[in-house]
């Protein structure tokens, strides 16, 4: 067990900097294997997974007209609502039936998809991630695309409320994110190797040394 001192007012044990450090010290070999390992197969399950990259276009809301008067709504939570009714599956549909070639079903496509507001403005944001950036870009423009049909479809105004005002133009790469993925990975393995190391030493009940009998029974200690 790691030694300790005893507080001089109150009897209890204070561990010092010191004694952690010699814990450190004798299971150093095993607190340096875990800080190593945990990183290095992190870092080599983001090599092994395939490139993916992302591919997002615009729509922008606009104040619906009836009976030749805008109607006033509050924006933010009309922006909320046609983000949720851009994810039912008839417009998933439409996106699966412009491209066929994607592969996906539609489930698989609402897990590599979102649609995103941004306070304080009228833009909604089509995101979709792919293996092939082609297939992104096209995906996230027909989505944009069908989201903006189906809207004009079920509402009932005048002028259309939302139209797309940027197709999907690239698809930068977003995965896998290995540096960013390792130094996490690096973070938390440094927080296991010392809980397990500090965790051992508390359960190892071995006498290590003359001040551990000295300060464990408040004695002094003759010979």
């Amino acid at each position: 067990v790691a030694s300790a001192h005893r507080h001089p007012t109150d009897g209890t044990i204070v561990p010092s900097l010191l004694d952690y450090l010699r814990v450190l010290g004798r299971c150093k070999l095993v607190f340096l294997l875990i800080v190593l390992l945990v990183p290095a197969t992190t870092a080599a399950v983001s090599l092994s997974r395939a490139p993916t990259y992302q591919a997002t276009a615009d729509v922008l809301l606009t104040t619906p007209v009836t009976g030749g008067q805008p109607v006033f709504v509050d924006p933010q939570r009309v922006a909320q609502t046609r983000a949720q009714l851009a994810r039912v599956p008839a417009v998933v549909d439409r996106v699966l039936d412009a491209v066929p070639d994607s592969g996906l079903e539609q489930t698989e496509f609402l897990e590599s998809s979102e649609v995103t507001t941004t306070l304080g403005s009228d833009l909604l944001t089509f995101s979709v991630e792919n293996s092939d950036p082609r297939l992104a870009m096209q995906l996230a423009t027909e989505y944009a695309h069908a989201f903006t049909e189906y809207q004009q479809q079920i509402e009932s105004t005048e002028t259309p409320s939302a139209q797309v005002v940027r197709e999907a133009d690239q698809a930068p790469k977003v995965g896998p994110r290995t540096v960013r993925n390792g130094l996490i990975a690096l973070c938390l393995g440094l927080v296991l190797a010392l809980i397990i190391v500090f965790l051992a030493d508390a359960l190892d009940t071995r006498v290590r040394s003359v001040d551990s009998i000295r300060d464990a029974l408040g004695l002094p200690l003759l010979g």
